[in-house]
């Protein structure tokens, strides 16, 4: 499983991104590859929110989570917790370079 988590779902940029994320999903099952995604985030920028998703997303084992956040320093926090064997965080955006340590790879 694959998440996405934007860092408010009412931006037309990440309806973009959201978009083009389930077309390359669709091309990747097309050619065999079995892959399941869901895109979720706040529908406003609010960090806690964001946070407890993330938490919660984290909860299910998922192979990789796509995350823009609203604010890096504040999930850096949860991120680190999310280093988990098995577990690839990647950022959405350049506004957050998660460091090696939590990349969980």
């Amino acid at each position: 499983m694959i998440f996405m988590v934007p860092k408010f779902t009412g931006a037309a940029y990440f309806a973009a991104t959201e978009k083009g994320a389930k077309e390359a999903v669709a091309e990747l099952k097309g050619k065999g590859v079995a892959i399941d995604f869901l895109y979720t985030g706040p529908s406003v920028a609010n960090t806690d929110e964001q946070i407890r998703m993330i938490d919660d997303l984290v909860a299910q084992k998922p192979d990789a989570i796509i995350i823009a956040p609203n604010n890096a320093d504040a999930l850096v926090p949860v991120a680190n917790k999310a280093k988990t064997p098995g577990l690839r965080l990647s950022p959405m955006t350049r506004t957050w370079p998660i460091p090696p340590r939590v990349s969980g790879s």
